[in-house]
């Protein structure tokens, strides 16, 4: 009985009280401000439209955060970086925090899909600035800049021009982080495995549009246009037009379809049928198997299209091999 009341009482009393002070405490910790760095900097602003689609857009932005150590809260909780027009806020992003924590010298892009970018070549800002949720103990962190760098070219040229900017940013980041970020031959530059890991996770759709960037330079495969000459075919299919031989005509007038259909109708339905209705008579499927290619012939001397000729004789051909061809066992 005194067990059951000793449990009772901390479940009522102690326990609740005890989470209480735990709060309390909690809330009475104190939490150390973030420090400004030393300095501040929106280095460059590069604008590039029709860079992944015709009418995107893609902002690249070189900065630094210098700190004399970095700390150790990392620099996409306690930085921003916002594209303004006038007071509305456009987009933002945040520092990738791939070394330092993200400080240092770094960069940053901002991409706009079709139709939702902003007035292009416009005048704009960007800040960047402290986290206004960080408590920052009186210095707020803040620089900006309205000189941008606008690009407009087709879309090859684009992703070229984002190419060559990528590979020389990577190679201020080398110096500036003591990483191998870029490795140049005797024939071209190219990102090390350092600076793929870096830009792909900082550039929107770089992976794809950057080839020239990666080892190797492996491009999407393009697969030219085939042009075709229908001339001949269509040839073809008129010589009976407007001869006494012309059944298409006035079918496809009456069902309401072209010349070409109209023919295939007229012959294949009439041809089928005399064949099938002859190899009844005859009792054998081999006037079929010869007389197939006959029709096939017919048609396209009348006017069947060639694509549908084509596919008919290679039927009929199918049909004369099995018949010289197949040999039943003799039971």
């Amino acid at each position: 009985m005194k067990l059951l009341q000793i449990n009772t009482m901390l479940t009522r009393w102690f326990f609740p009280v005890f989470i209480a002070v735990l709060a309390t405490f909690a809330m009475l910790t104190p939490v150390l401000a973030m420090t400004a760095p030393d300095s501040l900097s929106i280095n460059a602003v590069y604008a590039y439209e029709n860079y992944q689609l015709t009418g995107d857009q893609l902002y690249i932005i070189d900065y630094n955060i210098d700190y004399p150590t970095p700390p150790s809260s990392k620099a996409d909780v306690n930085y921003i970086i916002r594209l303004m027009d006038g007071a509305e806020e456009l987009a933002w992003t945040a520092p990738y925090p791939y070394n330092d924590n993200g400080y240092g010298h770094g960069v940053a892009a901002l991409y706009f899909a079709p139709g939702e970018g902003p007035t292009w070549d416009d005048d704009y800002t960007m800040i960047l600035s402290g986290n206004p949720m960080v408590d920052w103990g009186g210095s707020f962190p803040y620089t900006s800049t309205s000189a941008f760098t606008w690009e407009s070219n087709p879309l090859s040229e684009t992703q070229s021009l984002v190419t060559t900017k990528i590979l020389a940013l990577a190679q201020g980041l080398e110096a500036d982080w003591d990483i191998d970020m870029v490795e140049t031959t005797s024939t071209a530059s190219y990102l090390t495995v350092d600076g793929e890991a870096y830009f792909i996770n900082v550039i929107p759709g770089f992976a794809e549009t950057g080839a020239g960037a990666f080892y190797g330079n492996v491009f999407q495969p393009h697969y030219p246009d085939i042009t075709r000459d229908d001339t001949y075919a269509t040839d073809l299919e008129s010589m009976s037009e407007g001869t006494i031989l012309d059944i298409g005509t006035p079918v496809g007038n009456l069902l309401g379809v072209d010349r070409g259909l109209a023919t295939t109708i007229v012959i294949y339905g009439i041809g089928i049928a005399g064949l099938i209705v002859f190899c009844r008579k005859i009792n054998s499927y081999k006037p079929i198997m010869f007389l197939f290619g006959v029709v096939v012939a017919i048609g396209w001397a009348l006017g069947v299209p060639l694509s549908i000729t084509v596919y008919a004789g290679l039927l009929a051909g199918f049909l004369l091999l099995f018949e010289i061809l197949y040999k039943p066992t003799s039971s």
